[in-house]
């Protein structure tokens, strides 16, 4: 006890260690070692690159720094207790072993170097990791879940890596990581009560499930956010996406297979969504720009199937050996520039209109579900200059029970078989 400076200048193995509140402590020491608990009360420097140890079981083997911790040196702590981080970390790198659990109540733990925590983590306040490492010297990796209803925030170069479940018995609040390097998703599920942004490229190492739930009960309410994937999501495994409020896709998608639910919306701003399996968007569906989903699955295992409405002023191509089912109208509120299938597969439509400003192109043979009218409308007002109304062509079979209306001033082409109930 001092509000002077307590130093370590050499290792320490003792049964228990705690410094109070006032002054400071330095720790010069390769290690430091205790068969009980380790508490610091007092900012904490680090001299040495440094590894606290507690052999304690439980409670018995805590470790709590409830100041911050300084200096350019890396800091390991391994315990089977608990390992608190009350106050803001700035240090060059940060590692903890796999028993045992991580706390932090900090507002922001800041290294150059990795963070590395190998065991469990829950978040007791909003919290933003920070790494200035470059490349792989700036990788922070959770090992194991995350868990905690406050915000993360996730800056580095490096690659941020989950292990883990994020959200696992507590959901986050919400997850956002920067534009630099990329988010690796290997833990099988992510879940916020609010938003999760993810700025970099998201590579995904096993199924995952992205997903917000709200918090009905929170007073206020807490609504189900958007879940944003701002630049590349890739990998050879399966995506499902849950929320209510809006699934952003801002670049391109590389996947085996994508569903998003039923609540919410989701939007697609990027040029290709490509899947080696099936995609289901069972939400509305709003185009931002020129987009081909396309997948290179057989048969069923290609499907892109549309449950809901599909709106957006931009050209949409669907490329599949599978089938193409609209089960919504497709430019319910806002008609698609066009719209073209490919000549694999076939295309279903169930949702009783299809809508276009300019063309219509089915490559594959068409069956309607219900009775259906395709039109292409123009755009008067376009700029800078006005689009006519575009050619409805359906360049291979035409079948169904149910009636079929094509309104257009452009040209009509029935180029295959038409067997339906009543055409006009």
């Amino acid at each position: 006890n001092t509000a002077g400076n307590t130093l370590f200048n050499d290792t320490v193995n003792i049964a228990q260690l705690t410094t109070d509140a006032a002054g400071t402590v330095q720790i010069n020491a390769a290690s430091v070692t205790t068969s009980g608990t380790q508490t610091y009360n007092d900012a904490l420097t680090l001299l040495s690159n440094t590894t606290l140890t507690s052999t304690g079981a439980a409670a018995a083997g805590n470790i709590s720094f409830n100041s911050t911790i300084g200096g350019a040196k890396t800091l390991t702590v391994n315990t089977a207790g608990n390992t608190l981080f009350n106050g803001n970390v700035n240090i060059a790198q940060l590692t903890t072993d796999a028993p045992g659990a991580v706390q932090i109540n900090a507002t922001t733990v800041a290294t150059t170097g990795t963070q590395t925590y190998n065991d469990a983590l829950t978040l007791l306040s909003n919290t933003t990791l920070s790494s200035t490492g470059a490349a792989a010297a700036g990788n922070i990796t959770f090992n194991n879940t995350v868990d905690g209803a406050k915000t993360l925030t996730v800056n580095t170069a490096g690659n941020t890596t989950f292990n883990a479940r994020v959200g696992n018995t507590a959901a986050l609040m919400s997850l956002t990581t920067d534009a630099a390097g990329t988010t690796n998703v290997n833990g099988l599920s992510v879940k916020t009560i609010a938003a999760q942004t993810y700025n970099d490229d998201v590579v995904l190492g096993a199924h995952a499930l992205f997903s917000s739930v709200g918090d009905a009960v929170a007073v206020p309410a807490v609504a189900a956010g958007n879940i944003s994937f701002n630049k590349t999501l890739t990998g050879a495994f399966n995506v499902d996406v849950n929320t209510a409020g809006t699934t952003l896709f801002n670049d391109t998608v590389n996947i085996a297979q994508l569903t998003t639910d039923g609540a919410g919306t989701v939007q697609i701003n990027a040029a290709t969504v490509t899947t080696s399996g099936t995609q289901t968007y069972n939400d509305a569906l709003t185009l931002l720009n020129n987009t081909t989903l396309s997948s290179t699955g057989a048969a069923a295992a290609g499907n892109i199937t549309f449950n809901n409405t599909v709106d957006g002023a931009k050209t949409l191509t669907v490329n599949t050996a599978g089938n193409t089912i609209f089960n919504g109208r497709v430019g319910n509120t806002a008609a698609l520039m066009s719209l073209t299938t490919d000549a694999a597969g076939t295309t279903n439509v169930n949702g009783l209109s299809v809508k276009t400003i300019a063309g219509q192109t089915y490559n594959d043979d068409v069956v309607v579900g219900a009775n259906a009218l395709f039109s292409s409308v123009g755009d008067a007002g376009a700029l800078p200059a006005a689009i006519p109304a575009g050619d409805i062509a359906f360049k291979k079979t035409l079948t169904g029970a149910f009636n079929v209306d094509v309104n257009t001033a452009g040209n009509t082409l029935f180029n295959d078989t038409v067997n339906i109930a009543q055409l006009t």
